[in-house]
């Protein structure tokens, strides 16, 4: 008895591999057009909207079960903008990127997509954004991430190679969405842009952004030298000199994370205070220990140790806020 063996045929293989390389170039594509949006920076943006919320939240008395819908809206919202905002920076950078070790293997630089692509991309993200949160009824919140994309885009990524203050100006819209997150949340939102509790967070984000881009500089002076950028180690006298600025940042990181404290007392107690001088007691040792010629394996450890003190940070305004509406009810 015999058996007929059959060959699948030229043209089904090469159907099923054309099939198989269709599916995985979609999946990588998508991958990265994900890549070109910085997911760590988005997240961590989106992030401090979310704690804005909740802050402001807890200090309008609000009743977070009926917020659930405003607060997915504020995360829609933020995290577009966000990251149409990091997408067209890395689309303005991709000629710099490419000629610094830290930056050249990202999707512009090394290929991956075209400058075209990614400038459409990020224009139709950046303004989503802002019209989910004015579609659904939030206007002062869509004029900040507006704000926040403007000012990301075309005021601090052009001035990194001008002067070494865009790092203060660059730290204005990394803090503003803490601001969009109060917005959203607040019933009085237009008059909560003049009052002390509102900016009393922006401040804290705002300093706390310092010594963590200024340790980012000292970690890759090399690399920003080479692409044309004017950080305050490609500036300043000495090294002696940013010491000092990381110093006096970090005096300013920890005074404005007890801001919140003074301006919303009936909502923060001893536990998030003592929580915020922990913390920053432990961010002054580490910025002693950078040295005068601000050794790089100091100024790394300094980085991380400030990716971990901002969460902890927004964790403990959390916590502490849930127990200053629970101590207020109860």
């Amino acid at each position: 008895m015999s058996r007929t063996i059959t060959k699948p045929s030229a043209a089904g293989l090469s159907a099923e591999s054309h099939e198989h390389f269709s599916s995985d170039t979609i999946r990588g594509k998508a991958g990265l057009f994900i890549e070109s949006t910085k997911p760590g920076i988005t997240r961590m943006v989106t992030l401090a909207a979310v704690v804005g919320f909740i802050v402001s939240a807890a200090y309008h008395s609000q009743d977070l079960a009926s917020l659930v819908v405003p607060l997915i809206v504020c995360v829609l919202g933020t995290a577009l903008a966000a990251s149409g905002a990091n997408a067209m920076n890395q689309w303005m950078e991709r000629a710099r990127d490419a000629v610094m070790n830290r930056t050249k293997n990202r999707p512009l630089p090394s290929g991956g997509l075209t400058p075209k692509s990614v400038l459409i991309f990020s224009v139709v993200l950046s303004l989503l954004g802002p019209l989910v949160l004015l579609a659904t009824g939030y206007p002062v919140a869509a004029a900040i991430t507006l704000a926040t994309v403007v000012l990301y885009v075309a005021v601090y990524t052009p001035m990194k190679t001008i002067s070494p203050k865009s790092t203060v100006v660059g730290a204005v819209p990394g803090a503003l969405p803490i601001l969009i997150g109060w917005a959203v949340a607040s019933p009085t939102s237009y008059a909560d842009l003049g009052a002390w509790p509102a900016w009393s967070m922006f401040l804290l984000l705002f300093a706390w952004q310092m010594p963590h881009f200024l340790a980012i500089a000292v970690m890759y002076r090399d690399d920003y030298a080479r692409a044309g950028y004017r950080t305050l180690l490609q500036t300043a006298k000495s090294d002696v000199a940013v010491l000092i600025a990381i110093v006096l940042w970090s005096v300013a990181m920890v005074a404005a994370s007890i801001a919140p404290l003074l301006a919303m007392p009936e909502l923060f107690g001893i536990g998030y205070g003592i929580t915020a001088l922990v913390l920053g007691i432990w961010m002054a040792f580490l910025v002693g220990k950078l040295g005068k010629r601000l050794a790089t394996d100091g100024a790394r450890v300094l980085f991380f140790a400030s990716i971990i003190y901002l969460p902890v940070l927004f964790i403990a305004l959390v916590i502490d806020a849930s127990l200053g509406v629970w101590m207020r009810v109860s």
